[in-house]
């Protein structure tokens, strides 16, 4: 329905918002994942139907504007791509090696909302950074 079309993309909108806002207020790609992290549970924290409606279940409608499908996924290998740069350090992330941080991005918010994790997700924040690090950055990186 439009409705449902409606609230799938303010929702998506809404968080996409909040996360082009991460590059230009951290200094380095490690604190670029972690905020990333504490951004995205922080939104779950406060709207976890809303989160569980766009990112935890199969998109139940498409974006009318082909531009949203994947817009956050885009904006976080932009951010991480200009930390690459400006480090000097080359950071390669593989579409494999991508979909890995985000399913492990997604699995607290999906088992917090499946009464397999208790507490809230910022909870996990710190220990999902630490493992997205490992998986996305080379060893050594900042």
């Amino acid at each position: 329905s439009d409705l449902q079309q409606a609230i799938f993309e303010e929702i998506l909108l809404e968080m996409a918002s909040e996360k082009r806002e991460i590059a230009g207020r951290v200094d380095s790609a490690t604190a670029f994942i972690e905020d990333w992290v504490k951004t995205t549970y922080r939104f779950y924290d406060a709207k976890p139907y809303a989160f569980a409606y766009v990112y935890l279940s199969y998109p139940p409608v498409e974006p009318t504007d082909p531009s949203l499908v994947g817009v956050n996924s885009r904006i976080f290998m932009e951010g991480l791509e200009s930390f690459s740069k400006s480090s000097g350090q080359p950071i390669e992330v593989s579409p494999a090696t991508f979909s890995t941080f985000r399913a492990g991005l997604l699995g607290p918010p999906r088992d917090i909302h499946a009464g397999l994790l208790k507490g809230d997700a910022i909870d996990y924040a710190d220990d999902v950074a630490r493992a997205g690090c490992a998986i996305l950055l080379p060893p050594g990186a900042a």
